[in-house]
């Protein structure tokens, strides 16, 4: 069986279909109008972030996987007042053991700099004031 690429939430497009493993930093259970339960999530990658939505099944994908959790997705790219969503028919919590196949690399989670932190420091030392509680740094 062939495995999906997977894709960089930079990568995608309204109309596709998506797979991708994200770290969900925000995960809530909500009501529709009518009265349904959905999840609502926030995804993140080291190219950007994204929210979803789990429209069907609800309750049972609350229960496999938390907030602050790395998850493997498989969504289809909706655009929603003129931003990218995706409408999440399968998510799961991450684990090595299943998703290594897929390419998986875990820098792909984190944007990452290049730069000395002697600069950076010396940079955001300019915004602090140097009295009161930050007067030690």
């Amino acid at each position: 069986m062939k495995k999906p690429k997977l894709n960089k939430i930079s990568e995608l497009k309204d109309g596709n279909l998506a797979h991708g493993i994200y770290c969900c930093f925000i995960k809530e259970q909500k009501k529709t109008k009518y009265g349904d339960s959905f999840l609502n999530i926030s995804l993140r990658d080291s190219t950007g972030s994204i929210n979803g939505k789990i429209w069907d099944n609800s309750s049972y994908y609350d229960l496999r996987f938390n907030e602050g959790d790395v998850v493997a997705v498989k969504a289809k790219v909706d655009t929603y007042r003129a931003q990218l969503v995706l409408n999440v028919l399968h998510i799961n919590k991450f684990t090595s053991s299943i998703y290594k196949d897929y390419g998986f690399d875990t820098n792909s989670l984190i944007s990452s700099i290049n730069t000395d932190s002697k600069i950076l420091w010396r940079d955001i030392i300019k915004y602090l004031p140097k009295t009161g509680a930050y007067k030690k740094i």
